[in-house]
């Protein structure tokens, strides 16, 4: 079976089923059964993407990644100095 990959978005997207899942009284072997994950994978997920600044954090790696892309490919403007 291939193995699946999520984005930064799919995951936070999944945790945040998953916490209203387990709100609502399930279990976590229930509810990584319903996502289709294991229990290691989510808490792993929630170790790395979980928290209150998950939202944040993904947005400051979506922007870091955007600048060092413009610096590579050297689409931002430069001033120069003289």
């Amino acid at each position: 079976m291939p193995r699946k990959t999520y984005g930064p978005e799919q995951v936070i997207g999944m945790l945040r089923e998953a916490d209203v899942a387990l709100g609502r009284g399930r279990t976590v072997g229930e509810m990584c059964r319903d996502l289709g994950i294991t229990s290691v994978t989510y808490y792993r997920w929630r170790k790395e993407y979980g928290g209150p600044l998950a939202q944040a954090i993904a947005a400051r790696r979506n922007t870091a990644l955007a600048c060092s892309q413009r610096r590579y490919r050297g689409a931002t403007p430069r001033v120069n100095e003289t």
